[in-house]
């Protein structure tokens, strides 16, 4: 199921623009990953779901996976890159690693330290497989990288 930004499950893209990049993902988690994470029995989830019982659990499950498999963009626009966890400088992004912290189970998000904040997630829950979430983080320095040289040749 590709979505309105061309991209299948598990799939990711890096756009450079004129004034930055445009990183875009889906994550591709399975129903059956987000109903182990959960601790929660297909049988349970869909018996609640085809029945209509009250399982408050399962509909917000059902949300969760949703939510994690629909389409996710991150913006840097210049030396500013806006997320919903505040507003970040583009030097915040030479922290940037590959963690597992706050993923699924074998699955990794992108994470780096901000000026008063530990721990940003770039790209949280569920994450992506490793290979990916490297992938990932090698394109986002490059091309923050290269903006920053762009923007500014004398301070690298």
């Amino acid at each position: 199921m590709r979505d309105d930004i061309g991209l299948e499950p598990a799939q990711w893209r890096l756009d450079e623009t004129p004034s930055g990049w445009v990183l875009s993902f889906r994550s591709g988690i399975t129903l059956d990953e987000v109903l182990e994470e959960a601790d929660l029995g297909r049988s349970v989830y869909y018996i609640s779901l085809v029945f209509w019982l009250p399982a408050p659990q399962a509909r917000a499950i059902h949300s969760m996976y949703e939510s994690a498999n629909s389409a996710h963009s991150v913006e840097l626009h210049g030396d500013v890159l806006e997320l919903p966890q505040g507003t970040f400088r583009a030097r915040n992004l030479e922290s940037l690693r590959v963690t597992a912290d706050g993923a699924s189970p074998g699955r990794f998000t992108l994470t780096f330290t901000g000026d008063a904040t530990p721990d940003v997630r770039l790209i949280g829950w569920p994450g992506f497989e490793r290979d990916a979430a490297e992938a990932m983080a090698r394109a986002v320095r490059s091309a923050t990288d290269r903006g920053v040289q762009q923007r500014h040749p004398a301070e690298r």
